[in-house]
């Protein structure tokens, strides 16, 4: 359908003309890397309260571990972090 209404994808957009790629690879890290974020979910019409996704994500194994709280204080954020040290004990956070 893309090729069809001639809509670009990133794929093409690299191949044609030798300009610079819009986007960049990820870099390559060791295992045991982890990332970690909160974010504010978007609120929906039925809910009174405000969510925010912890989480956190090995780069280099492409896993992750999430949850959905209803604060983004830092008690919650040590909980989190204390629950996925002791769920994946190899990343060492």
């Amino acid at each position: 359908m893309l090729k069809r209404r001639e809509v670009l994808t990133l794929a093409r957009q690299d191949a044609g003309g030798g300009e610079k790629p819009r986007h960049k690879p990820f870099k390559d890290h060791e295992p045991g890397y982890v990332h970690t974020n909160i974010k504010h979910l978007p609120q929906v019409p039925d809910e009174q309260q405000k969510r925010y996704l912890y989480d956190a994500i090995d780069r280099a194994m492409h896993r992750g571990h999430l949850k959905v709280r209803h604060s983004q204080s830092a008690k919650y954020a040590r909980a989190f972090i204390k629950r996925v040290e002791e769920k994946v004990p190899c990343w060492n956070l």
